[in-house]
């Protein structure tokens, strides 16, 4: 177990959890049809996003699909039927 989950939060927005920690939102998809996924500053103070778990990066990070998101944390693709239903 990866210790991430993803989760909705509002609208078309969604948020990768780490513990209970909102560590980071995803952005809906772009013109392009990426998603972006950036750190959560609330939680994550600071121009480097001090205490920022890995594999985040401090800076908005493009991905083809959920699926990336989800192999990208270790999240098992069983969790998010839920999300995509």
């Amino acid at each position: 177990m990866s210790g991430f989950s993803i989760r909705p939060i509002f609208a078309d927005y969604l948020a990768i959890y780490h513990g209970e920690t909102k560590a980071a939102i995803i952005y809906p998809a772009d013109d392009a049809g990426r998603l972006a996924v950036y750190p959560n500053p609330d939680a994550f103070p600071g121009l480097m996003f001090d205490g920022l778990p890995a594999p985040l990066k401090p800076a908005f990070e493009p991905f083809d699909s959920l699926e990336a998101i989800a192999d990208r944390f270790g999240i098992p693709a069983h969790e998010l039927e839920a999300i995509e239903a």
